[in-house]
């Protein structure tokens, strides 16, 4: 059965709009003042500077895309009265061992993939919305080798695909040393498969962390703040 993608935007303000996955991903994770987060493949920053919103923290936000990072640092300038926390933008590669680890350790990594395989379906003109959907600039095993690369032990992984990839994804947390601890798939429309899950892994092993299946969401809960 095809999966339909959800890449909606719902804000349009700039060259690089928000999109519904990502304020998901920002509402899903759970953050504490004082923490250190690692936003890979920021874009525009629309999730480093939700979570900034929240609590006083400290994101750094990384990509490929220099052209994203500016604007995500344009959005941090002219948003950062409103902020609890710090963020910090710029640019990077992921695959790269020594910038990662020059980054520091992190209390939580949170990533927004491209869900196709480079080689999947057609890339779309434009490069920026090409490696956004496509794995052009990285595949998924590099994110999820990065963030092991970067989180302390114990530190959380938050990352949303789409259900086709997850048993990829659940294999590359396992062999890449994290534990699942979190699903929630998320709906669009009543009595139709998930076309999203939401998914936290923690790194190492924790013999009593119980792996927890959430209820399922929908994309009006999110708008109607619920």
């Amino acid at each position: 059965m095809a999966t339909r993608i959800l890449k909606p935007s719902i804000f349009v303000e700039g060259p690089m709009p928000v999109t519904t996955d990502s304020l998901l991903l920002a509402d899903f994770v759970q953050i504490e003042s004082g923490q250190r987060i690692l936003d890979l493949g920021a874009g525009s920053g629309a999730i480093a500077l939700t979570l900034a919103a929240r609590r006083k923290v400290e994101i750094v936000g990384i990509d490929v895309c220099i052209e994203a990072i500016e604007e995500a640092s344009r959005r941090w300038q002219r948003d950062r009265a409103l902020m609890l926390g710090e963020c910090v933008f710029e640019p990077g590669d992921m695959r790269n061992r020594e910038f990662m680890e020059e980054l520091g350790l992190f209390d939580q990594v949170v990533c927004n993939p491209p869900y196709f395989k480079a080689n999947q379906g057609r890339l779309p003109p434009d490069p920026v919305r090409a490696a956004a959907r496509h794995e052009v600039s990285c595949t998924l095993e590099d994110i999820v080798r990065a963030a092991g690369w970067v989180l302390r032990e114990g530190g959380v992984f938050s990352f949303v695909h789409i259900p086709p990839r997850l048993p990829e994804a659940f294999g590359l947390l396992s062999a890449f040393g994290f534990q699942l601890s979190a699903i929630q798939p998320i709906y669009t429309r009543k009595c139709q498969d998930a076309e999203l899950a939401l998914i936290q892994a923690v790194k190492g092993e924790n013999a009593s962390l119980a792996m927890r299946i959430l209820p399922p969401r929908g994309l009006r809960a999110l708008c109607d703040g619920r």
